[in-house]
């Protein structure tokens, strides 16, 4: 199992599994919603429990040419940033895909972040990977 870790917060916070807070949501909103639903219902599940959660956090991705000076070439977003050391990508699938790791794995080094990826899937089911 995979713990997010906490600081206190004025909820008074305390150590949450990502695959129990994953687990709460699933049951309570069932399957076939789009990816934003799960993706907000877990900032929320992750906050009540003393977390900061950032939603469409934003990732630079930097390119350096070959004069070797970096240029930032775009910003994407990552879809949950917890306690500024966990990148959570959110997908609606039956499994993790090999994409969706490289993404968050891609989110997790640009942020100097541990990366996770958790999946609901058709059933109600959700799979939550650490990368």
């Amino acid at each position: 199992m995979f713990a997010v870790p906490s600081q206190p917060q004025s909820r008074g916070a305390e150590n949450i599994r990502l695959e129990e807070a994953c687990a709460r949501v699933a049951v309570k909103l069932g399957p076939l919603h789009r990816e934003v639903v799960y993706q907000k219902a877990l900032a929320a599940e992750l906050r009540a429990h003393g977390h900061c959660v950032s939603v469409e956090a934003p990732v630079p991705i930097v390119y350096t040419p070959s004069d070797g000076m970096p240029v930032i070439v775009a910003v994407e977003r990552a879809d949950l940033v917890v306690d500024q050391k966990l990148v959570i990508e959110v997908k609606v699938a039956a499994t993790v895909t090999t994409d969706a790791r490289i993404q968050a794995e891609r989110y997790g080094a640009a942020l100097n972040m541990v990366a996770a990826v958790v999946a609901f899937g058709r059933q109600g089911g959700r799979v939550c990977e650490r990368l």
